[in-house]
């Protein structure tokens, strides 16, 4: 509630009037409004007429209202102070007249330029229907501006209050600063999640790289303990080796570099595969010196592995054709010489002298274990 500078009292959010009182002033105003005998009267006459017909009951209204409000019997009389708190109560019932008897004129007027009769106390009948209520509340005239005063001069009314220049410009400038306000309060949240995210994001790739640092240190210590539990390498045969024994060779040196499941084949030749293991197989070649394995038989052994789904190894004492070393380089067959006398091994491609230094896991990318 607002005072302005001649001394009114405003306020947008009367009292709620009790339900026995917003009955009577809904049937007040209704029966007045549907009964005025001048359909067509100047808002003066109207508003005058209403005034000399309402002033009494609604400061009755209002008066037993503040005695029940405050607690005082009704034989006792108000204080001019409690009497004039009753003012926006008054207001209240004012306007639900007024508002009631706006409405009945509205519809009367309405059924009089249709040129029919107009329907005076039957309005009455039609307002209680709840539809014709909610078309009076859309299509009505607006709520209206009343005001009242107190008995002692105090005067309420739910005028809006207009504001000075000065006022305006000041409510303006308070608008902008609290826009400008509401902005850099929104921009210094939306930056401190923008921040809080960043440092999570950067909590969490640390968190991140560290289980991987980790994991890979555990894996790398498990493959060198895995490496130390190898088989030693195969002792040197200062007499040389028949095929059977090239064969059993080369397992053990397989088994030494990482292949712990590699066993002979049962003794074919050297027409098929010599040693088996889950993740690849070999082939070996015990050929006199100066002897070069040729690309038709590593195309088998290509082959052979494809379609088992395993590398593919060839171990052989002499050496391997030029085409040979082309096909096993494009295809990932690793080339390893043997030498039995001495106990030794020569890779003749990069996978081969992978798997020797660094073992046929790593050569071959499966685990150990």
């Amino acid at each position: 509630m607002q005072i302005d500078e001649g001394g009114s009292w405003h306020t947008d959010d009367v009292n709620e009037l009790e339900p026995e009182d917003l009955a009577w002033a809904e049937d007040f105003g209704a029966r007045w409004g549907a009964t005025f005998p001048t359909l067509y009267a100047s808002n003066e006459v109207i508003s005058q007429s209403l005034k000399d017909s309402s002033h009494a009951p609604t400061n009755e209204r209002t008066i037993a209202h503040q005695k029940r409000l405050l607690g005082i019997p009704a034989n006792i009389e108000l204080s001019t102070a409690q009497a004039s708190a009753g003012g926006p109560y008054l207001l209240a019932l004012t306007a639900v007249i007024v508002r009631e008897v706006q409405w009945a004129l509205y519809w009367r007027r309405q059924v009089s330029e249709r040129g029919e009769p107009d329907p005076r106390v039957d309005y009455l009948t039609l307002r209680a229907e709840p539809h014709f209520l909610r078309y009076l509340e859309q299509t009505g005239p607006a709520a209206p501006v009343v005001a009242v005063t107190t008995a002692d001069g105090t005067r309420f009314t739910n005028a809006p209050v207009v504001p000075t220049r000065k006022e305006a410009r000041q409510e303006r400038r308070a608008r902008r600063l609290a826009e400008k306000e509401r902005r850099r309060a929104e921009s210094a949240e939306l930056a401190a999640q923008a921040q809080a995210r960043k440092l999570d994001e950067e909590r969490q790739a640390r968190q991140q790289a560290e289980e991987a640092r980790a994991a890979q240190l555990r894996l790398a210590a498990e493959r060198e303990r895995l490496r130390r539990q190898r088989p030693p390498a195969p002792a040197p045969q200062p007499y040389g080796v028949n095929h059977q024994g090239a064969e059993r060779f080369a397992a053990d040196w397989m088994r030494h570099l990482g292949v712990r499941d590699a066993k002979v084949t049962q003794y074919s030749g050297d027409g098929g595969i010599d040693v088996e293991s889950r993740y690849v197989i070999a082939q070996v070649k015990n050929l006199r010196a100066g002897s070069a394995v040729p690309i038709a038989q590593i195309r088998d052994l290509f082959g052979t592995a494809t379609h088992r789904g395993k590398g593919a190894v060839l171990f052989t004492s002499g050496g391997v054709s030029q085409g040979g070393l082309e096909f096993s380089d494009q295809t990932g067959i690793a080339l390893i010489q043997y030498n039995a006398e001495r106990g030794t091994l020569v890779g003749l491609n990069a996978r081969g002298r992978t798997a020797i230094a660094q073992g046929f896991p790593v050569a071959f990318g499966f685990e150990e274990f």
